[in-house]
């Protein structure tokens, strides 16, 4: 049975992986997390950002709805693990 996804569309591409990290401000090195998910209780936010406030330098990039700058919730939740 075919996986139905185009698997080509997501190969690795190093200049656009430079471009998104010079986007988000990341050098080279630094590790990065991501998330694409809303915020909500059942994608468990908080561990995960539990989770990478314990990688030495690790930065977070969360996307999806109620992800925005404008959650004072998770924004608490962000700055309460020292993440940026």
């Amino acid at each position: 049975v075919p996986n139905g996804v185009d698997l080509a569309r997501f190969a690795f591409d190093a200049g656009e992986r430079a471009a998104f990290r010079a986007r988000l401000g990341v050098e080279e090195g630094v590790p990065l997390v991501g998330m694409a998910a809303r915020y909500a209780l059942q994608k468990d936010v908080p561990n995960l950002l539990a989770a990478v406030a314990q990688m030495e330098g690790a930065r977070v990039a969360l996307a999806g709805s109620g992800c925005d700058a404008g959650n004072a919730e998770l924004s608490a939740l962000v700055a309460r693990h020292g993440l940026a």
